[in-house]
């Protein structure tokens, strides 16, 4: 018997509120079910009720007709009593047994209980007209008695459609009862767990649309809604994160844009200025300073020579105090000992080096003096850029010397072939001078002409 009854136990229990195999009563986890419960015990209220009400009524119509059949039993009997005729005794009596066997109460009879009163009775009511005999007037004993039975059968009758009167109000106001309190549980449910949800649901995706990523839904449980807060929530998390990294990479943007900004404005400056003078200290020392700044990878320090000329003849870096790599004087120990720029350096104090060389002309070295003995990729194009600007002005000044010196050359030439045929022609004067003063000295002209 226990064994029966269990699997029914534990399937209650696991429906109105016990656990699923995943440990979550399915009431409590889903609102579709909790309230189609809900709808089907309004239903099932209400046809109970309905049914019932019909189940009485067709019970009324057959307790009225057998009452009113049972009623008429004992205006017979004394129809019997006052009949003066045989024949007319025993019509009346036939009649008496056909009231007394008529459908409605044998419909009536079929509903009972073999030891029912009403089976009782009816059966002493037919024993009762057996023994009246038509051919003799029946006393009035008789005649009492069998019509107080008939009294007893239609007051019994009436006590059960009473009681079953009263059972209809009893189920009709406990369904009214019931349906009352599941329409007050529904609403009291609609109100916590779907309108509020909805609304706190609807405010905080208003505020999430103003712009408010950290609104959340605070709403908690294992159904529909509360799942679907949970999902707004990742949602709002994932969005959060999304507009965090789109934030970052923008902010990233905007770096990279002031960098190439400030990296375009130092490859402008050194362009205008190294044009100007480029060999000026004043000149050079801002855009060392400037492009110190802008890499922000260490030290900077420009080492200029002649081409062909291993010794520096002027040094500039960032700070005030020279660089302490510098070995003064010895610039190919320090050219050893720095790496290039596109390669990573291994030393303590990394030094990074960049030639200012082009056309096979080398005018001086940058040293950077890196903190990581690295440089990325556009710290190196920057740097690549900047010597080859300071390369081509020293070229271009050293072209435009040379071609200066050229011009000079040119026109001391041409000069010196003026001054040659000046000569020549004041040697050619002097020579027809002499002769002219040999001829006069031959002759013996007078020293006046002479002069």
């Amino acid at each position: 018997m226990n064994k029966a009854t269990a699997p029914d136990a534990d399937q209650r229990d696991r429906f109105f509120g016990g656990s699923d195999r995943a440990g979550k009563p399915i009431l409590r986890r889903s609102l579709v079910v909790r309230f189609g419960c809900y709808l089907t015990l309004l239903v099932s209220l209400a046809l109970i009720g309905m049914f019932s009400a019909l189940l009485f009524a067709d019970y009324t119509h057959q307790d009225a007709a057998v009452i009113n059949h049972a009623g008429s039993l004992r205006m017979l009997t004394y129809r019997v009593a006052l009949e003066p005729s045989l024949e007319g005794r025993q019509a009346l009596l036939g009649t008496l047994g056909e009231r007394l066997d008529s459908g409605d109460i044998r419909r009536l009879l079929q509903r009972q209980d073999a030891d029912d009163p009403i089976r009782q009775l009816h059966q002493e009511l037919r024993e009762g007209l057996a023994r009246l005999d038509p051919r003799a007037l029946p006393g009035r004993a008789v005649l009492d008695a069998y019509v107080g039975d008939i009294d007893r059968f239609v007051g019994i009758l009436q006590a059960k459609a009473e009681r079953r009167s009263q059972l209809l109000s009893t189920v009709q106001g406990l369904c009214l009862f019931l349906s009352l309190l599941v329409v007050f549980v529904t609403l009291y449910d609609l109100s916590y767990h779907v309108i509020g949800p909805l609304r706190e649901l609807t405010s905080t995706a208003r505020r999430l649309g103003r712009g408010e990523l950290d609104a959340r839904v605070t709403y908690s449980g294992e159904d529909e809604l509360a799942q679907l807060g949970e999902r707004f929530n990742q949602m709002a998390g994932e969005l959060k994160s999304i507009y965090g990294d789109l934030e970052e990479r923008v902010e990233d943007k905007t770096r990279a844009l002031s960098q190439s900004h400030q990296r375009l404005e130092l490859l402008y400056a050194s362009a205008r200025r190294l044009g100007e003078n480029p060999y000026d200290s004043r000149t050079l020392q801002p855009l060392l300073n400037q492009l110190e700044k802008v890499l922000d990878a260490g030290r900077v320090t420009l080492c200029l020579n002649k081409d062909g000329v291993e010794r520096a003849y002027s040094s500039l870096t960032t700070t005030e105090r020279p660089a302490d790599f510098c070995l003064q004087g010895d610039c190919g120990s320090c050219r050893e000992q720095a790496s290039a720029c596109d390669q990573p350096s291994s030393l303590a104090q990394p030094l990074l080096m960049q030639p200012l060389s082009i056309a096979g002309h080398r005018f001086g070295e940058l040293f950077i003096e890196s903190r990581s003995g690295r440089l990325e990729n556009w710290q190196q194009q920057l740097i690549e850029t900047f010597c080859d600007n300071i390369a081509r002005t020293f070229a271009l000044s050293l072209q435009q010397e040379q071609e200066s010196r050229l011009a000079l050359f040119a026109e001391r030439g041409t000069i010196a072939r003026e001054l040659h045929d000046s000569l020549a022609q004041s040697l050619s004067y002097l020579k027809i001078q002499v002769s002219r003063l040999g001829t006069l000295l031959k002759r013996e002209a007078p020293a006046e002409k002479i002069e």
